[in-house]
């Protein structure tokens, strides 16, 4: 009886986590599209509901919207591939002159 119960709160679990992500990741999407028909109107929904707020769509779409440059967005891209870089350490770049050998 105890591993049913157990069982069935982790099913209970599982499924309140997921909902809790499928909420969250619709209002997120609802934001999206709300952004993108302030910006385009109309064709705002089409381009929302088609694309996905990738990190090449949303900043040229603000650019050309707002008209400045999002750089910060390139700058948080750039840090990212550099923390890829610097967590994969010698199998990736080499440190010294010697390790090609």
């Amino acid at each position: 009886m105890y591993q049913f119960f157990t069982r069935l709160l982790d099913v209970i679990g599982v499924l309140a986590f997921g909902a809790f992500i499928l909420s969250a990741l619709s209002i997120l999407y609802y934001l999206w599209v709300a952004a993108m028909y302030g910006w385009l109107g109309g064709w705002g929904i089409a381009l929302a509901l088609v694309g996905a707020p990738l990190a090449v769509v949303f900043p040229f779409t603000e650019w050309w919207m707002e008209g400045r440059f999002p750089e910060e967005t390139f700058w948080i891209w750039a840090a990212g591939v550099l923390g890829v870089v610097v967590s994969m350490g010698r199998g990736f770049l080499p440190l010294s002159p010697d390790d090609g050998d």
